[in-house]
């Protein structure tokens, strides 16, 4: 077995991230600061088990245009998913993308 030392040096550099730093490493398009990324940090695994598809493109442009609005739109997708559900995950990201920019 041979050792990889620049992936070990990476896992050593990603375990002393952020949870907001490794959320913003895997999203290549969104353009947030730390602290605009939190919240979705914080709900991350939340919206995750909804099915919410945030390698989708549509997703993370529209995050980049409403952040003003994702505190709010996150929460409110919380809600009515655990009220209501979603049974398509295609159902829940487009729900999402319209809490965000619709004000929802």
């Amino acid at each position: 077995m041979r050792i990889n030392a620049e992936q070990i040096a990476y896992d050593i550099r990603n375990l002393n991230r952020s949870k907001q730093q490794r959320l913003l490493a895997n999203l290549e398009l969104l353009d947030l600061d730390e602290y605009e990324v939190e919240p979705l940090a914080i709900h991350w695994e939340a919206l995750c088990a909804l099915g919410i598809a945030f390698q989708y493109d549509r997703v993370q442009i529209t995050i980049n245009a409403y952040t003003h609005n994702l505190e709010s739109a996150i929460l409110y997708t919380l809600d009515v998913g655990q009220r209501l559900g979603f049974s398509d995950p295609e159902h829940a990201t487009n729900f999402f993308i319209g809490a965000l920019d619709g004000r929802w």
